[in-house]
């Protein structure tokens, strides 16, 4: 299984997209979402969703620390 690690901060357009891309290419995966304190919809929109495993950040930590959160939650064989 592969595990996909999405740091986020807003940009809940882009996040969709991504998200549509990876349910209609990839097979066998976890995604995780890291949410850096995004205020535009983001948390609200990916915790509707099916499948996401998520973290909740009250602020934004930045890129390295969201992606360590996610390695250490993750699941799959591959990151």
């Amino acid at each position: 299984m592969l595990s996909i690690i999405i740091p986020v901060k807003d940009c809940l357009k882009f996040t969709k997209i991504c998200i549509d891309s990876i349910r209609e290419h990839v097979k066998n995966y976890e995604v995780i979402i890291i949410n850096n304190g995004s205020t535009d919809g983001t948390k609200e929109w990916i915790e509707q969703q099916d499948g996401i495993v998520v973290i909740n950040n009250k602020t934004n930590l930045g890129f390295g620390v969201a992606t360590n959160q996610g390695m250490k939650i993750a699941q799959g064989d591959y990151i």
